[in-house]
């Protein structure tokens, strides 16, 4: 009977299924292990993506050549620099110039170098007279007579400095431009860039040469 007894005991310790109990703590161990190694695929996975987003997949500068750089230099300034106008040259005739006797000069198309430069003819008269230290005025068909000989080449200067002086703009090289006085004072306005500046008052400054050179 005790023989028996210890039998069913034991089947009784069997039935309480002590080896499930050590089964359920081995299946939670594995279920640690198979938590923890998903947390560990999880991390790795996350530094992964942390590292795809690192430095190694930031914007990678091109290694340009000098060449490269200073094109990309030129590039830049176009694209800062403001616009400038585009400025139209000032046609101006070659003053047409003939011998009036012995004593004197004619000055034929002035009346058409003063409008190609759009400027009053008293004005112009005013500067190439000084200019040539000499005196002069138009005869019926506008055109100026010089007392003096002079050559072409003097009366092309004394153009050159009037454009530069009377009608070219400072800031944009261009010709189209208004004199305007104010209060005994003259000045020039650009139509182009919109500056403005003022204007000397007409005065002896640069002397043509009259004649020839006494030797010394």
């Amino acid at each position: 009977m005790a023989d028996v007894e210890e039998n069913k005991g034991q089947d009784l310790e069997a039935n309480f299924n002590f080896t499930g109990k050590k089964r359920k703590a081995k299946g939670k161990g594995g279920e640690k292990k198979n938590d923890e190694a998903v947390e560990e695929t999880k991390t790795t996975e996350k530094e992964v993506q942390s590292e795809g987003q690192g430095p190694a997949d930031a914007v990678v500068e091109k290694d340009y050549t000098y060449e490269e750089l200073l094109q990309r230099v030129f590039e830049q300034i176009n694209e800062e620099k403001p616009e400038k106008p585009d400025t139209k040259l000032t046609k101006i005739k070659p003053p047409q110039v003939f011998r009036v006797g012995t004593k004197k000069t004619m000055w034929a198309n002035f009346l058409d170098n003063c409008a190609s430069l759009k400027r009053p003819t008293e004005h112009v008269l005013q500067y190439a007279l000084a200019e040539l230290g000499t005196n002069g005025n138009t005869d019926g068909q506008n055109q100026l007579v010089i007392k003096g000989r002079f050559q072409p080449k003097q009366i092309e200067s004394v153009l050159r400095h009037y454009f530069s002086e009377y009608v070219c703009c400072r800031t944009c090289k261009s010709g189209d431009t208004l004199l305007e006085k104010e209060n005994r004072l003259y000045f020039i306005q650009c139509q182009h860039c919109g500056s403005r500046r003022s204007v000397a008052a007409i005065n002896k400054g640069y002397q043509a040469q009259v004649g020839k050179r006494k030797k010394e």
